[in-house]
């Protein structure tokens, strides 16, 4: 990651008029990986998608405690292991993973 290049331009990523990410969008990006969820960290993110890659590992309860505004949840296609207790803010519209 280029840290001169502003958040907001980065590939995949949205943000509101504030500045703040609203929407990541990595659907089919060939990414890889473990433990993903320990750094997502963005409390206006409305949209998550990471359908259709190759992670891994093991999907946080506390994913939807930092992002409680969260409508689109789209983390399918993946290679996620263990069991997950999500209990899904009423903003939560779509999910599917």
């Amino acid at each position: 990651l280029d840290e001169a290049i502003p958040q907001c331009k980065w590939f995949g990523l949205k943000c509101n008029e504030d500045g703040y990410i609203v929407e990541i969008n990595l659907r089919k990006n060939n990414l890889t990986g473990a433990e993903l969820f320990g750094y997502l960290r963005f409390p206006q993110l409305t949209k998550l998608d990471l359908a259709g890659n190759e992670l891994s590992g093991t999907v946080f309860n506390d994913i939807l405690y930092y992002h409680r505004r969260l409508v689109h949840i789209d983390i399918s296609d993946n290679h996620f292991s263990g069991e997950v207790d999500m209990t899904f803010p009423p903003s939560t519209l779509h999910v599917n993973y």
